[in-house]
């Protein structure tokens, strides 16, 4: 990795872990439809909110999350920040299946599909591509990060 690549994944651990606290970003995100808290500082990708109802106690949760568009699909990760357990929002949404994204001003309705084998490969690599911190996360972990595949109900 360069000397330019290794500093810009030391800014997104740093943004990631310090600056997008999930109260204040999904407020202002909602705020303002997307338009501060859409994308963060040092990273390529976009953020969405991913509201889902907890598992058990049925309360709608929202948290922000990097996502990708990959061929017409919105994809993403359970990084956890590279901790050894699944993050809270990953076993809400598998429980319910179904949840609201917010992308900008535009909320969605959505299903989604936890990709494994060579789907999640071929995902994987994609975004360790467009966002190589998420390979940071991997090597971090024990545990296979999970790959899921958000699909638009109509």
């Amino acid at each position: 990795m360069s000397a330019a690549a290794s500093m810009s994944v030391r800014l997104q651990l740093f943004f990631s872990r310090y600056v997008t606290m999930p109260r204040p970003h999904r407020w202002l995100y909602r705020l303002t439809r997307g338009l501060i808290g859409s994308r963060l500082p040092g990273v390529n990708p976009a953020v969405l909110l991913l509201t889902v109802p907890g598992r058990r106690s049925g309360i709608e949760r929202t948290t922000p999350l990097v996502y990708f568009e990959i061929d017409g699909s919105i994809v993403i990760a359970g990084t956890n920040n590279g901790e050894d357990q699944h993050p809270e929002w990953f076993w809400n949404l598998l429980a319910s299946k179904d949840a609201v994204i917010q992308l900008g001003p535009e909320h969605r309705r959505v299903t989604c599909r936890l990709v494994t084998g060579p789907e999640r490969s071929r995902l994987w690599r994609r975004i360790t591509t467009i966002h190589p911190l998420f390979e940071v996360y991997q090597k971090r972990t024990a545990r296979v990060i999970p790959v899921l595949v958000l699909e638009e109900v109509e």
